[in-house]
């Protein structure tokens, strides 16, 4: 039936009837809301361009409708840039290292391929460590362990190995337990050569 649903979907948008096309891709989003696909093919129905205002504003209502899914959010952060992009990209980054999440800085390796979005990860992973440091900050204590293991893994993306390593020693020493800082720690020298 899901693929029935999908094909049907489909060439609605192929036929040009948006208006069906928009309401079978609403009915696809119900049924699975975290299929990043069924919400880009939506808004290819809508015909609302890159950048647009309207765009962003459908997708952050996505993202309001459907808090627990993770697609609109990457969606919206896809979209949004320079200043607009800092507090979605907070609100992730602090959901994900709440709920001790390793591969989260995978889920967005997007901001990668642009040099402003990934300083942004960067200064906003610092200030979570800050605020993680105060006491009773952050009600998770393991918080500033995956906020060290983020901070890591974001220098070696970016070829700061050093810093790299010497993020995954803290993360280590606050945990020395955790099968996970030492995979990552592993790629680290990988990526340095050192296999």
């Amino acid at each position: 039936k899901v693929k029935k649903d999908e094909a049907r979907a489909g060439l609605l948008l192929l036929l040009g009837r948006k208006e069906e096309a928009i309401s079978a891709y609403e009915k696809l989003i119900e049924r699975n809301p975290d299929q990043g696909e069924y919400y880009t093919q939506s808004l290819a129905a809508r015909g609302e361009d890159e950048l647009s205002e309207s765009r962003r504003k459908t997708v952050e209502a996505w993202c309001e409708a459907r808090p627990k899914a993770a697609a609109p959010k990457l969606l919206l952060l896809k979209e949004l840039q320079g200043d607009n992009f800092v507090e979605p990209m907070r609100r992730y980054l602090l959901d994900g290292i709440r709920k001790g999440v390793p591969s989260l800085l995978e889920s967005i390796n997007f901001v990668y391929d642009d040099e402003r979005k990934s300083c942004i990860v960067g200064k906003v992973l610092v200030s979570i460590l800050d605020q993680v440091g105060k006491d009773g900050a952050v009600e998770n204590p393991t918080c500033k362990l995956w906020t060290l293991h983020l901070l890591s893994v974001h220098a070696s993306k970016l070829g700061r190995f050093e810093e790299a390593i010497e993020l995954s020693d803290q993360a280590l020493a606050h945990t020395p337990t955790l099968l996970e800082l030492y995979t990552a720690r592993g790629k680290v020298h990988q990526m340095m050569g050192e296999h």
